[in-house]
């Protein structure tokens, strides 16, 4: 985690918590639908039977999130392939073979189609009610992809959801990483740098300061801290706890930073997964599409 906060081999950022992405899953609709739990070694075979299965059996959503807004699901995708969503440089893609894009957006779209997933109008409609609304809080889907702390955001609401390492691919890689809540700096131009360097130890290493921030920013990144903890935990945050230490295990070294122009690459994805699941377009024509819009983005992020 030290590493995260580095930029050309120096320290300008030291981290404060930790988190890493997660399937929170609402086992009661998974018993409903009479599909086994989620384990940790579950492929992404297992993960779309099963959400076609609650589909067909309850009339629910089998898989309710958010695969337009951001690149991180893609960006775990991509990874299972032993390859970054970005080149390290950031100028390009940094994956050659669109077939990788390709499998995503045919998984996408036999979702849809089959009602197992919302489109997306419908999650439209659902993102404007709020995280505590989401369907797999509320009982009305199986499973979706979020951070690590989102069952601690809603645990008012569903003090039940579990949490399960995102499927693999098959043969695939450990594609996971272990992402920094946030950093703490001390800027050059500051008159006193020892001063804040001792608060910000005092904000990392200070066992009763975390007591009051009782994990408010992720898990804390001093094990000694985070065992200090433990004893005042909540049932969502002791879960939490208990994902980071596995998703340790399965997952790989963090991505370069994103690039200049991921936003604009972001909206770029979302155009060509709504094109395929309206049937405007097919996979293999919008993998080729996004590649070369993404590209040009990148590249011209980087030279301005």
């Amino acid at each position: 985690m030290v590493k995260t906060g580095e930029i050309n081999g120096k320290l300008t950022g030291a981290v404060l918590s930790t988190t890493a992405l997660a399937v929170p899953y609402n086992p009661d609709v998974f018993s409903e639908a009479g599909v086994s739990e989620p384990l940790p070694e579950w492929t992404w075979a297992d993960f779309e039977q099963a959400m076609l299965t609650i589909k067909e059996k309850t009339g629910k959503y089998g898989y309710a999130s958010d695969v337009l807004t951001d690149t991180n699901l893609l960006n775990y995708w991509v990874r299972q392939h032993g390859v970054p969503l970005y080149s390290e440089d950031g100028t390009k893609l940094g994956y050659d073979d669109d077939q990788i894009f390709i499998d995503y957006l045919n998984m996408l779209y036999r979702l849809t189609k089959a009602g197992a997933m919302p489109t997306a109008d419908e999650w439209l409609q659902i993102a404007t009610a709020g995280k505590e609304a989401r369907p797999v809080v509320t009982g009305d889907a199986g499973a979706m992809f979020e951070w690590a702390n989102f069952g601690v955001i809603v645990e008012s609401v569903n003090p039940n959801l579990k949490l399960v390492t995102p499927p693999y691919a098959e043969n695939g890689t450990k594609a996971l990483w272990i992402k920094p809540g946030m950093f703490f700096s001390v800027a050059e131009s500051s008159k006193h740098k020892e001063e804040a360097a001792r608060f910000i130890s005092w904000f990392i290493n200070d066992i009763e300061a975390n007591k009051v921030i009782n994990t408010e920013r992720g898990i804390p990144v001093a094990a000694k801290v985070k065992e200090a903890l433990k004893p005042q935990l909540t049932k969502q945050q002791a879960a939490m706890f208990d994902y980071l230490d596995l998703a340790v295990q399965h997952a790989g070294p963090i991505s370069p930073p994103e690039p200049a122009g991921n936003a604009e690459v972001t909206k770029a994805m979302a155009d060509q997964i709504n094109l395929v699941l309206y049937d405007r377009t097919t996979p293999e024509q919008a993998a080729t599409d996004f590649r070369r819009i993404a590209n040009e983005i990148l590249a011209r992020n980087v030279a301005n």
